[in-house]
C-alpha cells in the first residue's frame, strides 16, 4: 500500500488527533530541552542583565510586524486586498505559524479568503501555494548565501562551530542547495502559476523583508549588548537562520534560546546576558501574540462583512481577484 493511500485510509478524526499529539510532543520536547538548559543559570544575574535601552524594544516592534506588513503588500498584488482588511488576518496567520504549527496560518488565511475574495477555491490555493514556494526559495537562497559568505570570509569561526566536520561536506551541502534553487527556477512554469513579473515582485518583497528584519535583529542585539563584537552576532544570526529552515518545529525562538546558552560558553560571552536578552524577546513575542490574537478574535465583524449565500458574487461585498479580471 502506498504511503498516500495509507494516510487516507486513516479516519479524518484520528488523523487530526495524531497531528495534535505530534505537535504536543514536539512542543514538549522543545520546552523540556529549554528547561534542562536553563536549570544551571544564575537567574539573579539574568534579571540584572535585562536590556534597559528603549531602542531595544522599539526595534522589537519593527521585527514583529515585518512579516505581516510584507505579506499585506504581496496579497495586495495577488488579490487587491485592502491593507486594513487583510492585515489583522495576517497577524493571526503569524501567530498560528509561529506558535501552533508551520502552515496552520495558511489554513486560516485560506478560510478567510474564501469569504472575502471573489475567486475560485482553486485560484486562492494556487496564489497561496505560489507565494509559499517563492518565500521558501527566497529564504533558502538567502540563508545558504549568507552562511557561505560568513564562513568563507571569516565572520564565522568554522573550526569552533564545525569541529570534526569535513569542510567539503559543508561546501557540498551549499552546492546541493544552490542546485535545487536553480532547478526550481528552470522549471518554474511547471511549479508556479503566476506570471514572471508578479513572481519577481514577490521575490523582491520577500528578499527585502528578510534583509531588513535580519539587519534589525543584529542592531537590536548590538543595542542590548553593545560591548559584544559584531562577529558574535553573525554567529547567532546564523543559528537563527538554520533554525528557521527546520520544518514542523513550533516555537523555534524557544529552541534558539536554549541552544544559545550552550553557544555562549563556546563564544565566551555572558550566558546570563544572552539568555536574558533572547528570553525577553521570546517573552515579548508570546505576550504580543496573546494580546493581539485575543483582541482580533474578539472583535465583532460588521454585518455587511458576512455576505449571504445569494450575494457571493456581488462586487460590493467581495474583493475582486485580479487574476480573474
Amino acid at each position: 500500500m502506498k504511503f498516500k493511500n495509507f494516510i487516507h485510509s486513516i479516519p479524518k478524526e484520528r488523523r487530526k488527533a495524531i497531528a495534535k499529539w505530534t505537535h504536543r510532543v514536539l512542543l514538549a520536547g522543545v520546552f523540556t530541552y529549554l528547561i534542562f538548559q536553563l536549570t544551571s543559570l544564575d537567574w539573579g544575574e539574568a534579571l540584572r542583565e535585562i536590556p534597559t535601552n528603549p531602542l531595544f524594544y522599539l526595534i522589537f516592534v519593527g521585527i514583529y510586524f515585518g512579516l505581516p506588513v510584507a505579506e499585506s503588500l504581496i496579497y495586495r498584488i495577488l488579490w487587491k486586498a485592502p491593507f486594513k482588511k487583510i492585515f489583522p488576518e495576517l497577524l493571526k496567520k503569524r501567530v498560528y505559524n509561529k506558535d501552533v504549527l508551520n502552515y496552520s496560518g495558511e489554513a486560516h488565511l485560506y478560510a478567510w479568503a474564501r469569504q472575502n475574495i471573489d475567486s475560485t477555491d482553486k485560484q486562492l490555493l494556487l496564489d497561496m501555494k505560489d507565494n509559499t514556494i517563492i518565500s521558501s526559495l527566497t529564504s533558502m537562497t538567502l540563508a545558504f548565501s549568507l552562511l557561505t559568505l560568513f564562513l568563507f570570509t571569516g565572520f564565522l569561526p568554522f573550526d569552533a562551530l564545525f569541529e570534526g566536520v569535513n569542510q567539503n561536506w559543508i561546501i557540498g551541502g551549499v552546492l546541493c542547495a544552490i542546485l535545487l534553487v536553480l532547478l526550481a527556477l528552470r522549471f518554474r512554469r511547471s511549479v508556479i502559476s503566476i506570471s514572471g513579473p508578479t513572481a519577481a515582485a514577490l521575490f523582491g518583497i520577500h528578499i527585502s523583508r528578510l534583509l531588513i528584519v535580519m539587519g534589525l535583529q543584529v542592531l537590536q542585539w548590538m543595542v542590548g549588548m553593545p560591548e559584544t563584537a559584531l562577529q558574535i552576532w553573525f554567529v547567532y544570526l546564523s543559528l537563527q537562520i538554520v533554525a528557521n529552515q527546520i520544518p514542523l518545529i513550533p516555537s523555534k525562538d524557544v529552541l534558539v534560546l536554549a541552544v544559545s546558552k550552550d553557544l555562549s560558553q563556546q563564544l565566551q560571552v555572558s550566558e546570563a546576558a544572552i539568555v536574558s536578552m533572547f528570553g525577553i524577546n521570546v517573552l515579548l513575542d508570546k505576550l504580543v501574540n496573546v494580546i493581539l490574537f485575543t483582541y482580533l478574535s474578539s472583535r465583532k465583524k460588521p454585518t455587511n462583512e458576512q455576505p449571504s449565500s445569494d450575494s457571493w458574487n456581488k462586487e460590493n461585498t467581495l474583493i475582486k481577484n485580479p487574476s480573474e479580471l
